[in-house]
């Protein structure tokens, strides 16, 4: 089965942010990512979100199309969409960070080699640079 990678920034809802509302996301998108085997990593930073998306393109499309009409943020950005022979996210149905939440080191790390407002990573535009700081958040879970 081919399989795809989708890679997309949002800005999330103020209430959403909340440790509550992010556990309640996070089991939402695990439950249905499982369900379509599909695999991904959701990113929290400064009020927005990033995430990639994994699996059988009719799967990631699908759950692509529900993500860009949930309320729970706007300003929904597809950042790439591609054929990929190796996922890279295979770990985790579904795993979500708040880059705040990781160790002091990895936070010093991304600030030297990534875009940021004070002290709260910002979401880089370029392309590669974003599919480099989701590859750098797995490293930093182990």
């Amino acid at each position: 089965m081919r399989n795809c990678r989708l890679i997309y920034r949002s800005t999330a809802r103020p209430d959403v942010l909340g440790s509550d509302q992010l556990a309640k996301l996070q089991q939402e998108c695990d439950a249905n990512n499982a369900r379509l085997h599909v695999k991904g990593l959701l990113v929290v930073s400064g009020g927005h979100f990033l995430q990639v998306l994994e699996g059988a393109p009719r799967f990631v499309n699908e759950i692509f199309a529900a993500i860009a009409q949930d309320q729970r943020h706007h300003e929904v950005e597809l950042i790439t969409y591609e054929g990929s022979a190796k996922p890279h996210f295979y770990d985790w149905s579904m795993r979500l960070v708040d880059v705040a939440t990781l160790p002091a080191s990895f936070q010093a790390m991304f600030l030297k080699k990534y875009p940021h407002r004070g002290e709260v990573l910002a979401i880089p535009d370029d392309p590669l640079l974003v599919h480099s700081l989701l590859l750098d958040v797995k490293y930093a879970l182990g």
